[in-house]
């Protein structure tokens, strides 16, 4: 059976060459599509389990006020933990999240402090529709507040959806090979 295939193959050349071709390519782009997947997945699961807000301070508040502003935080019920990142430690989390050659040239001193957030479980989605993000702008030496939440459950479902994609793919590869 293998000879006659062989032999087969040998007087459709052009045919057998464009089968492999599509092979190929039709694995190539499953790899592809389960390494775009598994990379998205890796990056916001540290988002999913972890931080649920960043308060982003003025440059220019002082210490004085920068933990003020923290132990309010803290004494929430609501709030599981909160820590305040200077622009040094942000800086160093952006290189090892997105490389080097990305923060090249980007100066400590353009990030501002900040306070990372993490929410009691269940708790994100009701701080969306309550006052305190609101109030938290208010506050003097507050300059911005970011609930990570929305973006990282999309980037969850887009990892899911290339998750699927690639199955699919690979159904579909293994089913070209057959023929």
């Amino acid at each position: 059976m293998l000879g006659r295939s062989l032999r087969g193959m040998q007087r459709r050349r052009v045919r057998s060459a464009l089968t492999v071709l599509v092979m190929a390519v039709g694995l190539a782009l499953v790899a592809t599509t389960m390494w775009a997947a598994d990379n998205v997945a890796r990056w916001t699961h540290g988002w999913q389990h972890g931080t649920s807000a960043v308060v982003f301070l003025d440059a220019d508040v002082s210490d004085t006020r920068q933990a003020q502003v923290l132990d309010a935080l803290r004494s929430l019920v609501a709030v599981e933990w909160a820590e305040l990142v200077p622009p040094a430690t942000a800086h160093e989390s952006l290189r090892v999240e997105l490389g080097t050659e990305l923060m090249d040239g980007i100066d400590v001193t353009a990030l501002p402090s900040s306070i990372e957030v993490g929410f009691a479980p269940g708790v994100r989605d009701v701080a969306l529709a309550h006052p305190v993000v609101e109030r938290l702008l208010a506050t003097e030496g507050i300059d911005d507040v970011e609930l990570v939440g929305q973006w990282v459950d999309e980037l969850g479902e887009m990892a899911t959806g290339l998750t699927t994609a690639a199955s699919a793919a690979t159904g579909v590869a293994l089913l070209v090979c057959t023929f």
